[in-house]
């Protein structure tokens, strides 16, 4: 690889604990004069590669992109052209700071005209798509602008950029999706019918003003306290982004004909721990106000049958377990 096109490339991504596959392709012409980073950021390396959220069928996933004049001359009739994705992915928004750039056009599905970037300037937005089946897929882009001084190349300077996914089937106990802004409340919730089968529901409510990819699932494990009878799976909310914002739970269990509704209390787990940070009960901890968090909602929690409903609302995100 020549000097040029090392020097081409200045990036960074960072990940930030989402578990993405990522790929790009990038080629650069020996006669390339001017410095330019696009990717998801920040700055520093992996120039090029789009980090996508995980997804499942039916979810969005979103990749940030940033775009930064790096060179130390400013750069004329800056585009970024996303082409259609693969099989498995639609366009379905953006927004951002820099989305009111980003239109529409025919045959690309979005082209966002930038204009000139002086030295040093950046333009940012994020880009949603719709999971549509549980495939390996591809988005793909291209930067272009215009060299402003005479150059031994063409005088477009192109740079691809792109990202993979694969959005998995969640089935009836899990739901991966990104949340963005412009929606009065939020509800993500494992889906199907309960059943012997499928034993647990849960569903997390979210402020509106939460913008982040968040997985809601019920997973089969052990979290229990110790001298506690817990039941029922680990009901998650992973919520990508550090957030205290208030999470309402409604998680519904099948139980025993014999259960004790009297004797209901909950465990909440923060994220990646197995000690319990809440314990609280129905008997005990209602909520007093229609802000209190750590109690349960009160009239919010039913016994028909053999179906349990209960509504439970804490600070922040994590895991949740019922006990009796």
């Amino acid at each position: 690889m020549t000097v040029s096109r090392v020097r081409r490339w200045v990036a960074s991504v960072a990940i930030a604990g989402l578990l993405v596959s990522q790929a790009f392709v990038a080629t650069v012409s020996a006669a390339d004069t001017r410095l330019i980073y696009v990717g998801s950021g920040p700055v520093g390396t992996n120039p090029g590669l789009l980090t996508l959220t995980p997804v499942t069928v039916g979810g969005s996933t979103a990749t940030d992109v940033i775009v930064k004049n790096i060179d130390n001359q400013t750069l004329s009739h800056v585009k970024l052209t996303f082409a259609a994705p693969a099989a498995g992915l639609t366009l379905s928004g953006w927004f951002g700071a820099n989305a009111a750039s980003c239109t529409p056009v025919d045959p690309s599905p979005l082209l966002c005209d930038f204009g000139n970037l002086a030295k040093g300037q950046s333009r940012t937005l994020t880009v949603l798509y719709t999971a549509t089946s549980a495939v390996a897929a591809s988005i793909s882009a291209q930067i272009t602008f215009n060299e402003t001084r005479p150059n031994g190349g063409s005088n477009t300077h192109i740079e691809p950029i792109g990202g993979n996914v694969t959005p998995t089937n969640g089935g009836c106990d899990a739901v991966a999706t990104f949340l963005p802004p412009g929606q009065v409340d939020k509800v993500v919730g494992t889906g199907c019918a309960l059943s012997s089968s499928n034993p647990q529901i849960t569903s997390v409510a979210v402020p509106g003003s939460l913008v982040s990819a968040i997985r809601v699932a019920d997973e089969t494990g052990t979290l229990c306290a110790p001298g506690l009878a817990c039941f029922g799976q680990n009901s998650i909310a992973d919520i990508a982004v550090d957030t205290t914002d208030t999470v309402v739970w409604t998680i519904t269990w099948q139980v025993p004909t014999n259960f004790n509704v009297q004797k209901l209390g909950v465990l909440h787990f923060p994220d990646g721990s197995t000690t319990s940070d809440l314990s609280i009960t129905l008997k005990k901890d209602l909520c007093k106000s229609d802000t209190a968090t750590g109690c349960f909602v009160p009239g919010m929690t039913t016994l028909n049958g053999t179906t349990l409903t209960t509504v439970i609302r804490t600070k922040g995100n994590g895991g949740m377990r019922g006990f009796s």
